[in-house]
C-alpha cells in the first residue's frame, strides 16, 4: 500500500544519512538509490543522473514536487560528493533538484533551504570554482541570518568558515583542508584540498 511504501522509503532515507554520517558513502548511495526507485515507481518519475546538473531539471508537473524526493536527492548530493570517487557534476545534479523542491515547498527561508546552499557552494569549493561557491555560501548565510542564527550557530559557523577557507585559498593555493556540512545539520567534515601545481 502506499503507506507502507512511504514508511520504506523514509526508513531508507534515514539509513542512507546514517551511513553518511559514519562516512560510508557506498551503503549510504544503495540506501537512497533504493529509496529513489521505490518512490519513482510510486510517482511514476524516472529520473535520467546523466542530465544537466540544473535546477530546472525538476518542477511540479513532473511529479517530484515532494519533500521525500528532495531528501532523498539532498542524501545523494552528499554521497557523490564524499565518495571515493567523486562524481562533483552528479552532486551538484542532485543537490540542485534537492534546493529547487526544498524551496518550492518549505519556503525560500527555510533552514533546510540554506543548508542545501550551503552545500552546493561546497561542491564549487572543490572544484575550485570559488566564485561561485562564494554566491552560493552567501545565500546560506542570508537566510541564516534572517531566522535570527547567531555566528555561535554551528551552521553558521560552517558557512563561515567555508567563505573564509575560500578567501585563504585564493591568496595562498597550498592550504589543505576544506569544511563540507554533509549531514545538514552543521556537522563538518574536513576534506584534504591540495591545490599545489604537478611536479
Amino acid at each position: 500500500s502506499p503507506g507502507d511504501a512511504d514508511g520504506v522509503i523514509n526508513v531508507l532515507q534515514k539509513l542512507g544519512m546514517m551511513w553518511t554520517k559514519c562516512r560510508d558513502y557506498d551503503k549510504a548511495m544503495l540506501c537512497f538509490g533504493e529509496a529513489l526507485k521505490l518512490k519513482q515507481r510510486q510517482s511514476r518519475t524516472p529520473i535520467n543522473a546523466s542530465e544537466d546538473a540544473s535546477p530546472q531539471g525538476c518542477n511540479e508537473d513532473d511529479g517530484e514536487n515532494n519533500i521525500a524526493f528532495a531528501e532523498i536527492y539532498y542524501g545523494m548530493g552528499i554521497a557523490f560528493c564524499e565518495r571515493r570517487d567523486r562524481d562533483y557534476d552528479k552532486s551538484l545534479f542532485y543537490y540542485k533538484k534537492s534546493l529547487l523542491i526544498r524551496t518550492q515547498l518549505l519556503g525560500p527561508a527555510h533552514v533546510d533551504v540554506a543548508q542545501t546552499w550551503n552545500n552546493i557552494g561546497s561542491v564549487y569549493a572543490r572544484r575550485n570554482q570559488f566564485a561561485e561557491a562564494k554566491d552560493y555560501w552567501a545565500e546560506a548565510l542570508n537566510i541564516y541570518r534572517e531566522k535570527g542564527l547567531g555566528d555561535k550557530d554551528e551552521k553558521v559557523k560552517c558557512t563561515l568558515a567555508n567563505m573564509e577557507l575560500a578567501a585563504k585559498l585564493v591568496v595562498s593555493p597550498f592550504s589543505n583542508k576544506e569544511h563540507h556540512d554533509d549531514d545538514g545539520r552543521g556537522d563538518g567534515v574536513e576534506q584534504k584540498a591540495n591545490f599545489a601545481g604537478k611536479k
